[in-house]
């Protein structure tokens, strides 16, 4: 009886240390106004706070959304993070990148030649 209480004891523990390299993050973190100096998105910009993220989408437009989870998954070793959130209507969205927390820079997966830099807080 022992042997079967430690038994299930160590497999628990095994079990409670192997990771998929998948974890919520907190979107403080991220919190901040984007901007990229790329031609084709001069006047756009990304805005999260903690629970919303706006995509200016020229001149003084935009569109909001709240955020419903952040996910980072560490399995590749390089960081990938994958933000979900929904509009008004109910709709869910999806976008994943890359962050440098040192640089405060955000690389879409999709166009990670293009980096948005975090706007200077004054």
């Amino acid at each position: 009886m022992i042997l079967r209480v430690l038994y299930l004891f160590i497999m628990l523990a095994f079990v409670a240390g192997c990771s998929n390299g998948r974890e919520r993050v907190d979107p403080k973190i991220l919190v901040g106004t984007y901007e990229t100096s790329a031609y084709k998105y001069e006047d756009r910009f990304m805005d999260i706070r903690q629970n919303s993220i706006a995509f200016g989408t020229g001149g003084l437009n935009f569109q909001s959304y709240a955020i419903t989870k952040i996910i980072r998954d560490s399995s590749s070793g390089k960081p990938e993070y994958t933000m979900y959130y929904k509009d008004f209507s109910g709709n869910d969205y999806e976008i994943s990148f890359y962050f440098d927390s040192k640089l405060q820079v955000i690389r879409l997966k999709h166009q990670d030649q293009i980096e948005w830099k975090m706007r200077s807080r004054s």
